[in-house]
């Protein structure tokens, strides 16, 4: 009896099948497109800010772009920088530590400032005050917090509250309702109160500098829009995480349509020439003439 030859049966896709594939594999590198990049391209995702990790002064690309024949007006406006207001439990966590201003010295800066009878701005005031649309206040000063820590509803918030007084808290969307960070009841709660801003500060706390042009934009825009849906507000003030920045990072700022971008470097003075990366302070625990000598007198130079 004659052996039958094995047939080789080979598998036909039907169209059916080619576009379910095709879906898959649009959907699967949408998923990367969306979610892996920013990984790969920055090397401080998610990595806290720290004294040391931060950019302290401008690249000199930015400065010859920006500054090298700059004829704008100068306006003196101290813009105090706060990441944690808090009672840290964690005794060995020394990085929270040393960003940290504890809640009652955090009271007696903001009774100081108040009692020394400062104006309270946001930084869309500070947009305004650039763009000749509002005077300039005998004692300015913008208090910005960033990161979007749940300390600030619990903590500082009330505080900002009993004092009423305007504030900016730059917000990592892609955070919300993670441990440590605002949930999003209550930056819905924050973005309905007048008194505060809420500004955006990338989309997962990434590096701009440096970083891939198709991967920061998205970074930016989409802490932008993702905001906006939330609070139903317009949101135009930007940080840049970790202070690090760059001409793309910039641009891009501008093209999303921030109109203000605020750095770590130390400094006292805007302008129409460094609105994308203003100068910030930091008040430390000092309070009383202590603090209102350091404001007279910051130890930069700019």
């Amino acid at each position: 009896m004659a052996k039958k030859k094995s047939q080789k049966r080979t598998m036909r896709l039907t169209p059916r099948h080619k576009i379910a594939i095709i879906c898959a594999l649009i959907s699967f590198s949408y998923f990367l497109y969306l979610y892996f990049p920013y990984y790969l391209f920055s090397s401080h995702h998610n990595v806290p800010e720290t004294k040391k990790n931060i950019e302290k002064v401008i690249p000199k690309d930015v400065k010859s772009a920006h500054l090298s024949a700059s004829t704008s007006a100068r306006f003196r406006i101290p813009i105090l920088m706060y990441h944690y207001v808090e009672y840290v439990k964690d005794k060995n966590d020394h990085t929270r530590q040393s960003l940290d201003i504890e809640p009652h010295i955090f009271d007696a800066q903001i009774k100081t400032l108040a009692e020394a009878h400062f104006t309270f701005l946001t930084m869309s005031d500070v947009s305004e005050i650039l763009d000749g649309n509002k005077t300039l206040p005998e004692k300015p000063l913008v208090l910005t917090f960033d990161d979007g820590y749940r300390d600030f509803y619990t903590d500082a918030y009330p505080i900002l509250k009993k004092y009423h007084v305007k504030a900016t808290a730059y917000v990592v969307p892609g955070f919300f309702d993670k441990p440590n960070y605002l949930l999003i009841s209550q930056v819905k709660e924050l973005g309905k109160d007048e008194t505060i801003e809420l500004g955006a500060h990338t989309m997962h706390h990434v590096y701009l500098k440096d970083m891939a042009s198709i991967f920061a934009e998205r970074e930016i825009l989409q802490s932008k829009y993702t905001l906006e849906d939330i609070i139903h507000k317009p949101v135009i003030s930007f940080a840049y995480p970790y202070g690090a920045f760059d001409n793309q990072a910039i641009e891009l700022t501008k093209k999303a349509g921030f109109s203000t971008a605020v750095s770590t470097i130390g400094g006292i003075t805007a302008s129409v020439d460094n609105r994308y990366f203003l100068f910030r302070v930091r008040s430390g625990n000092m309070t009383g003439e202590v603090l209102l000598n350091y404001l007279q007198n910051p130890p930069y130079s700019e």
